[in-house]
């Protein structure tokens, strides 16, 4: 049965590991990547779909098998992920900080309004892009870009002194998606 149904398993498990690693760390290259990746994965679905139907005399109840390989592959990832970019964040955390006393010290300078800070990007391998700005309240609020994508998409980590995003500030207008990783410390998006 596993002969006869390898290029289901192959495709799925490609998906798979295409999928996770995408969604690890997201690039406008992956999603180009991804995409026959994608269609590779479709294709293994559709035809172990068929096969649930073709084969169920000679395979009985394992006839689904393939089939639910397929499914529990699109599934999977996603957990997965979570918990990569999770393990990214927390090694990568202390070049943030380091960057972030730079900032607080002086070494690096934050403007008054969202700029980008280039030297800031060159001590961080993982990053595209560093923004740094003081705001009103003199807090500072840097965002570590670490994902862009087919369509355009920014994500990455932002650290604000204060703790908050005020929702008048341009980081909640340009990120709608945020959540707390820890004090100080989001996840955002657009």
């Amino acid at each position: 049965m596993f002969r006869k149904h390898r290029i289901n398993y192959l495709f799925a498990f490609l998906w798979f590991v295409a999928f996770t690693i995408y969604g690890t760390r997201r690039t406008a290259l992956g999603s180009l990547l991804l995409m026959p990746a994608f269609l590779c994965y479709f294709f293994a679905l559709v035809m172990s779909f068929v096969d649930i139907f073709t084969n169920f005399r000679e395979e009985r109840w394992l006839s689904p098998l393939p089939f639910l390989t397929c499914v529990g592959c699109f599934f999977l990832p996603g957990p997965v992920v979570r918990v990569t970019r999770h393990l990214l964040f927390v090694s990568e955390l202390p070049k943030y900080q380091a960057v972030i006393r730079q900032f607080e010290s002086g070494q690096l300078v934050a403007a008054t309004e969202w700029g980008r800070n280039v030297g800031a990007e060159k001590k961080l391998p993982f990053v595209d892009r560093v923004y740094a700005m003081k705001e009103s309240d003199n807090s500072l609020v840097v965002t570590f870009l670490t994902e862009g994508g087919i369509p355009p998409r920014h994500a990455g980590y932002l650290y604000s002194s204060s703790g908050t995003i005020d929702s008048g500030s341009f980081a909640a207008r340009f990120f709608e998606f945020r959540h707390e990783l820890q004090p100080f410390w989001f996840a955002v998006s657009d």
